[in-house]
């Protein structure tokens, strides 16, 4: 069980808003209510990774979008799973399914985080648009060392009481973060 990395593109923050570049039957958005389910893992198992341990890959997004005018800036934060870039060998194991989900919602933690600095940049006025890359990438390069560290600390799901931990810690900290959540109108 293992999350590819979140991609980020700078290039996208130079770029119009032109929509998810993948349809609603390819992509999954981050939702509170519409979790994950095996059906979801459409991509094909590697060969090289049929004798691996590895039992699940979940490909989540942080997809950034700007317009830029003379006098503002808006942002579209978008947080989506890459279906047929999803595999799985187990089609079975809620725990499994649990520990992907929650990989789900550490990008929509992310994500929340994002928004909320890009919200007190606005507030602040700060026009410079370097100052908005800066901290994008910082939480892009943060939700980078908290997947890797859930996966450590909880042996790929391997550690039940970790994951529980875990699971309680995401959990309190996207409550915090509520009125920054994804909401169904940013997929589109």
């Amino acid at each position: 069980m293992t999350c590819k990395k979140i991609l980020f593109s700078a290039f996208l923050l130079f770029q119009p808003h032109h929509g998810l570049p993948h349809n609603l039957d390819t992509v999954k958005c981050w939702s509170s209510t519409d979790k994950l389910t095996w059906s979801d893992f459409q991509g094909s198992v590697p060969k090289e990774m049929l004798k691996s341990n590895r039992m699940a890959v979940c490909p989540s997004q942080i997809k950034i979008e700007s317009v830029r005018n003379k006098t503002s800036i808006q942002f579209k934060v978008k947080v989506i799973f890459l279906k047929n870039q999803a595999w799985t060998k187990d089609t079975v194991s809620l725990n499994t399914l649990a520990h992907e989900q929650l990989h789900f919602d550490i990008t929509e933690l992310n994500a929340r985080k994002i928004r909320k600095s890009i919200d007190n940049l606005k507030a602040k006025k700060v026009t410079d648009f370097s100052q908005y890359q800066l901290t994008i990438q910082k939480f892009v390069s943060e939700n980078e060392r908290m997947q890797a560290e859930y996966d450590k600390q909880t042996n790929h799901g391997g550690y039940e009481d970790h994951q529980a931990e875990w699971r309680e810690k995401i959990s309190n900290e996207l409550n915090s973060l509520k009125s920054f959540s994804s909401a169904a109108k940013d997929c589109e």
